[in-house]
């Protein structure tokens, strides 16, 4: 395997790491055999911050948290109602359906990350080409 194509899974690994998991450029440089300061620039350079806090907020994490919400002030005892409550309810009705209904950054990078899984085993210097305007899309949609 050459070096350059060695570098770009490394660099793939990294920010698999990076992004879904709650690790310092150290913690992970030492899981991927590299040094930290690459892993810190390959974070800098793509964004992976970014990347890291929209999976955090993702709409399934949104949505637990808004049907817990909404879960609890029907618990509510009937006496302990009041017209607010029947706003916040609406106001949490309101922020699932558009949950529902919109496609998220975490979503969006799912998706592309199976797409390029399955385009690497036909073609790989495609697959490539494509990652760049991929993370391109990502970080618009970010950054949107």
């Amino acid at each position: 395997m050459n070096e350059e194509l060695y570098d770009e899974h490394l660099k793939e690994w990294a920010k698999d790491i990076y992004t879904k998991e709650d690790l310092t450029a150290g913690d992970i440089a030492l899981k991927i055999g590299s040094d930290e300061a690459t892993v810190a620039k390959w974070a800098y350079d793509g964004g992976w911050y970014g990347i890291r806090r929209s999976l955090l907020t993702s709409k399934r994490s949104q949505l637990e948290y808004v049907y817990d919400a909404l879960e609890n002030l029907r618990k509510k005892n009937r006496d302990e109602r009041a017209i607010k409550d029947a706003d916040q309810f609406l106001r949490y009705s309101g922020t699932i359906k558009n949950l529902e209904t919109q496609t998220s950054v975490s979503e969006i990078i799912e998706v592309f990350e199976l797409f390029i899984l399955w385009m690497r085993r036909r073609d790989m210097k495609l697959t490539k080409k494509l990652i760049t305007h991929l993370d391109a899309f990502v970080q618009m949609r970010i950054n949107a």
